[in-house]
């Protein structure tokens, strides 16, 4: 079956472009507002701002033409393929050649082109109002300030946040269609392209249909259906065929005729509204005596709930946006109180309607830093009478931890599981609170002890009639019965030996048990069972629990990064060389040459060790970090593992500084010792119990390195160490579980997993490595391990929090994540593991 819904995920990269481009243009003109509010010639200044102003929309706009083309026909053309597979799918069980007309039936390129193009020719007709809205949003603040007489600099700035408040509700980039309705244009293009790729979606499907003779498709029932698509559910459709009363081929009796009513064709359907944006109903080939339409399908109670959620979502997005506008901190902290307030609603709806919440839907879509949003950096005023500059060695960085970041630590602290067992409860439920889980052990064992010795009478029985019948010698009975019971016998043995070790185990104290035997110790508690919730296709989503401490997590980690970005942008150090290499990039133009880049990377690594020194002492200004004592030593060499380097133990310990002091002291308590090796490729494995291994790059590789580490290999230890601190830091795994499969998954619709080496097929990744591609800059950022634990996926190792690490201390020129992760980063770092 097909449906429009099912293609969204192709959407969210075009949406994502066009919302970063008006917010950007938002905190443009907020930060120009702002500036030197306190000057008496401000409306002044301001006025003769418009000229920068322009010029660095054009910027923005310029990068919203280049990068919407491709991504608008990649998103039509990826959802025309989903409707190919899903009627590959549906087909796959009738004759062999149907099927295969359908798979090797080529993608229509004209249709794909056709649709895309369509949607940048209605978009792009809009680009041109943008950049006149955005300065006509800029004067039209001015102009309401100078038109008042101003008691002072709060009066100014309240006035420019109030007349800014109610233009940024309008839309930075609002426009009237020909039908008269407002629209802001990332809205519109969302609406467009969503529209595109779900019509891309269903024509794929149907084309393979036909392809494959089949011309009805039948319309499904989905729960919360709207006015629009309610009289349509159930109905069969004719994609271009004859409708009412058609009399049809039985799908799997060849030449058995059946009369089947036909409502109408689907661009009848169509165009009376059925599948229209964000409609969620589908299609699916209809099979003339298989298929069963559904029946008693209304469900207006929940239209109404639903539609109910559309709008708190729209006034979270609506404050978030007003939060971007803010010109001071105290409209940025007003505002973010409104945005929990309506989260706080959207708690209490969707667990008073029973409706899932889908957290995408309240997010601002911001994956990578918005085109031109960074404030440019200030020159520093030279002084009066310089001196011969002398090289100076930069200063200890220094960062403001601010009010919003210590009450969302204060709010999250509060509110987190603390140790592995809460972070185990919280995706489990009692299902007999009665019986704990070795009790159960014990009671199933016993059952299938008593029913293999049933069976094993019943078999002696039927074995002695048989010898009585046959009149065999006593000689050879024994023998044989043997031969006949041996099966049984060894079950039996298997089971007895096994009902008492439980029986054993239900006995020990819980401390003496998890000494013992740790990996049994969960088996003292009630039996229960995952709380796991699915998608429309079954796959396993977390429970609602771990996405409410995911968004306390991401509200710390975004409050820090906005204290660290500030750092940034305040710090003469980061200045200087941002600055410098700007020059260098100037000075290169177009004709690059070997020694323009060595000049570059030269420069780079520079900025990088200063920033990430900056995210450390923001990290130390909420708790200590950092530790020397590796109880580690270097191990025996065996197969693939090569002798430690001898650098390891210098490796280890700048690796170890970026996890905070209270983590390493439950690696003390918890790990016991480490055994260092190297390999060609790094990894780690738990000893579980015993000791820990770390295999670290083997000496002589020569990778560039152009990050804050000191070399490659040290990145690499900190990426390992990560791996060591997810086996034993409370939550770590279950966070990181969450934040992968909330970026994979798109209108409560999981992505189906990649191969690594399909998608970078000159690497040497193996086919077995799959991850969840995102759209994360390197797509191993969701490799994922929980093929090893397909029931309980939060349990395993992730590769989300070790990249992380890179992103955020190593920070070298290629990253794995962005703003988001380094937000995750920053709040798992402050919050977990004490």
């Amino acid at each position: 079956m097909i449906s429009p819904d099912m293609a969204e995920q192709f959407v969210r990269a075009v949406s994502v472009l066009y919302q970063e481009t008006e917010y950007a243009l938002i905190e443009r003109n907020a930060r120009e507002l702002a500036r030197d509010m306190q000057s008496p010639n401000w409306v002044e200044s301001k006025l003769a701002a418009v000229r920068d102003l322009q010029t660095g929309a054009r910027r923005i706009l310029d990068r919203l033409s280049e990068g919407a083309l491709p991504e608008i026909r990649r998103s039509v053309a990826d959802a025309y393929n989903l409707g190919r597979r899903a009627a590959a799918d549906e087909v796959g069980a009738l004759t062999i050649g149907r099927d295969r007309s359908v798979r090797e039936n080529l993608p229509n390129a004209a249709a794909i082109d056709r649709l895309a193009r369509a949607v940048v020719d209605d978009t792009q007709a809009v680009h041109t109002n943008i950049l006149r809205k955005t300065l006509d949003m800029f004067r039209a603040v001015v102009a309401t300030v100078s038109g008042r007489t101003l008691a002072g600099i709060e009066d100014r700035r309240a006035t420019s946040q109030a007349a800014f408040d109610r233009l940024v509700n309008r839309g930075i980039t609002g426009f009237t269609d020909r039908s008269g309705r407002n629209w802001q244009l990332s809205s519109y293009v969302e609406m467009a392209v969503r529209s595109a790729v779900g019509r891309a979606a269903v024509q794929g499907h149907t084309d393979s249909l036909r392809s494959a003779g089949i011309e009805l498709v039948i319309a499904s029932d989905a729960p919360q259906e709207c006015e629009l698509c309610r009289p349509w559910e159930g109905k069969i459709l004719s994609i271009n065929g004859p409708t009412g009363a058609v009399e049809v081929e039985h799908a799997t009796r060849d030449g058995e005729m059946l009369l089947v009513h036909v409502t109408a064709t689907l661009e009848q359907a169509q165009v009376a509204g059925f599948m229209h944006p964000n409609c969620r109903h589908s299609v699916a080939a209809y099979l003339p005596g298989v298929t069963v339409p559904p029946t008693d399908t209304e469900d207006p109670v929940g239209d109404a709930n639903r539609q109910q959620l559309r709008y708190l979502e729209r006034q979270v997005r609506k404050w978030k946006r007003r939060e971007a506008a803010a010109l001071d901190e105290a409209a940025r902290k007003r505002a973010r109180a409104k945005v929990r307030a309506w989260q706080g609603q959207i708690r209490d709806h969707v667990a008073a309607s029973g409706l899932h919440r889908q957290r995408n839907r309240e997010q601002l879509m911001r994956r990578t830093p918005p085109p031109g949003s960074q404030p440019e950096p200030k020159t520093p005023k030279p002084a009066p009478n310089p001196k011969p500059s002398q090289p100076v060695a930069p200063t200890v960085p220094k960062v403001v931890l601010s009010a919003d970041a210590r009450e969302a630590l204060k709010s999250a602290a509060g509110q987190l599981p603390r140790t592995r067992d809460e972070w185990y409860e919280a995706r489990r439920e009692v299902v007999r609170p009665e019986m704990r889980q070795i009790d159960l052990y014990v009671h199933r064992t016993r059952n299938e002890l008593a029913e293999l010795r049933e069976q094993r009478r019943q078999l002696v029985e039927e074995v002695e009639q048989e010898f009585r019948r046959k009149r065999t010698p006593k000689a050879k009975r024994s023998r044989i019965l043997e031969e006949r019971t041996n099966d049984l016998d060894g079950q039996i043995v298997q089971r007895e030996a096994w009902l008492a070790q439980f029986e054993a185990q239900a006995q020990m104290p819980a401390e003496e048990l998890a000494a013992q035997h740790p990996h049994l110790a969960n088996t003292l508690r009630a039996e229960t069972r995952f709380t796991y919730r699915r998608d429309r296709n079954g796959a396993l989503l977390p429970p609602e629990s771990y996405e409410q401490h995911l968004d306390a997590v991401l509200d710390a980690g975004r409050a820090l990064h906005a204290d660290m970005q500030r750092a940034f942008d305040a710090d003469a150090e980061v200045i200087r060389l941002r600055e410098q290499l700007e020059e260098i990039r100037r000075q290169i133009g177009a004709e690059e040459t070997e020694e323009d880049r060595a000049r570059y990377w030269r420069v780079y690594p520079g900025l990088a060790r200063r920033e990430a020194a900056i995210a450390r002492a923001l990290l130390a200004a909420v708790r200590p970090s950092g530790g020397k004592d590796i109880d580690a030593t270097p191990g025996e060499p065996s197969g693939d593992l090569l002798p430690a380097r001898a650098d390891w133990r210098e490796l280890l310990v700048e690796g170890m500084g970026v996890f905070p002091a209270a983590w390493h002291d439950v690696i003390r308590k918890q790990a016991g010792s480490l055994q260092v090796l190297s390999s060609e490729r790094a990894f780690f494995r738990e000893g579980r119990g015993k000791q820990d291994l770390l295999a670290l790059p083997k000496p002589g590789d020569s990778v560039r390195y152009y990050g804050a580490f000191t070399n490659y290999a040290a990145e690499v230890a900190a990426h390992e160490l990560g791996h060591r601190m997810e086996s034993y830091i409370p939550g770590l795994r279950e966070l990181e579980y969450v934040f992968v499969r909330r970026r994979a998954t798109n209108f409560d619709s999981l992505e189906h997993p990649r191969s690594l080496a399909d998608i970078y097929p000159n690497a040497s990744y193996g086919v077995a490595e799959t991850t969840y591609e995102d759209r994360w800059q390197n797509a191993y950022t969701g490799k994922t391990y929980e093929e090893f634990s397909p029931d309980d996926p939060a349990a395993v190792p992730s590769e989300v929090f070790q990249v992380g690490l890179q992103d955020l201390f190593g920070r070298g020129h290629l990253r794995y994540g962005d703003e988001e992760l380094q937000a995750f980063m920053l709040g798992c770092l402050a919050l977990l593991g004490g």
